[in-house]
């Protein structure tokens, strides 16, 4: 589309929807050679459009790395991010280098010469352009002193006309549809000139070397050796590059976050007990723990005994010049800390004072007075 198409269907489109006193429309209009792709065209994208190439590398990283990984973990899959790019592009130089794609055109002369020239993925741009040739007649051709101009249409859509220039001189090949001055490819319109003028190699002038495979050959860059370093090239050699960095000095170190790292020879910290605050022991082996145990054990056991201590004058347990008896009833199994002399299973005991004597369900348990 030229300027001229822009400009008429824009008005257009304007007039049918009524938007003549619309701000917005007037302003995009104001700045159409900002965004229009027909003012656009002279400008060398790469074939990018919008946010493609940055939304393609954000959907690559996005299967290495999310948001709940670790810093170590993030610098790892990184790593692997960029390895497999690496790996990629290796093994895409090792096609170029030692295979061949099967040619399916019928210029083979050019095609031939496209594959010898460009990338393995440019190739297969430049011969989709080859292919569209086929589509395309020629409407004129007029010769000059110094150039050809030749006039297209494609074939099913007679409105749609492109002017081709070719200068023999240097071999240049301008183009209306701008293709090379955009993405650095040569056009189908192009390739129909070389067909017109029987070439069986593409003009150096519609090859950018970005695209080919020695893009990344540095051997015929020259270096220059001979010049007098100069004091300035000696700071710029000593410091890699930066001549101020002679009166750079080292950062200040600044404290780290975090908690105080301890001396090595410092000694370790002993844990206090919870009750005493003593060191050595802790709340479960306290001694003050131990003996208020004891002593919640010795007088639960002198409360049972002074409740169920009942004096019995009965004679049957002994003779009332001998004194009364005394009987008590223990719990069903108290344990008294595994000590047989001091357990009683259950029931009703006696105690005569006259004979220091227990009686206990018809059989004897002698003891002292100290039960």
């Amino acid at each position: 589309m030229t300027e001229d198409d822009f400009d008429l269907q824009w008005f257009s489109m304007v007039e049918k929807f009524g938007l003549n006193n619309n701000e917005w429309v007037s302003a995009m209009y104001a700045k159409r050679k900002e965004w229009a792709e027909t003012y656009l065209r002279d400008s060398f994208f790469g074939g990018i459009r919008s946010t493609q190439r940055c939304e393609s590398m954000n959907s690559y990283l996005n299967r290495f790395v999310h948001c709940r990984l670790k810093m170590y973990e993030f610098l790892k899959n990184i790593d692997r991010a960029l390895d497999r790019i690496q790996n990629a592009e290796t093994f895409n130089d090792y096609q170029c280098s030692t295979t061949t794609p099967v040619y399916s055109t019928h210029l083979l002369g050019l095609e031939k010469h496209a594959a010898e020239k460009y990338t393995r993925n440019v190739f297969f741009l430049v011969r989709e352009e080859i292919r569209e040739k086929a589509s395309l007649s020629i409407v004129n051709c007029v010769q000059d002193v110094d150039n050809y101009t030749y006039t297209f249409k494609k074939f099913g859509n007679a409105n749609r006309i492109w002017t081709t220039r070719f200068i023999p001189s240097g071999n240049h090949i301008h183009c209306s549809c701008k293709l090379f001055e955009t993405a650095g490819l040569p056009c189908s319109h192009s390739f129909n000139v070389m067909k017109a003028l029987d070439m069986q190699h593409i003009p150096s002038s519609v090859i950018l070397d970005r695209w080919t495979t020695r893009a990344k050959d540095f051997s015929d860059i020259k270096y220059s050796s001979e010049a007098t370093p100069t004091p300035v090239m000696e700071k710029a050699r000593k410091y890699g590059g930066c001549v101020t960095c002679a009166h750079v000095k080292d950062p200040s170190t600044a404290a780290t976050k975090g908690s105080v790292r301890r001396k090595k020879n410092a000694g370790v910290k002993q844990r206090k007990c919870g009750k005493c605050g003593q060191s050595g022991h802790t709340a479960k082996t306290c001694h003050a723990n131990v003996q208020t145990n004891n002593s919640i054990a010795s007088s639960n056991a002198v409360h049972m005994y002074n409740t169920n201590l009942t004096q019995n004058n009965d004679t049957s347990y002994g003779s009332p010049s001998t004194g009364p008896s005394y009987s008590f009833t223990f719990p069903v199994n108290d344990d008294c800390g595994g000590d047989t002399k001091h357990d009683v299973e259950c029931g009703k005991t006696s105690f005569s004072p006259s004979t220091s004597a227990f009686e206990m369900h018809g059989y004897h348990w002698w003891g002292t007075t100290e039960r």
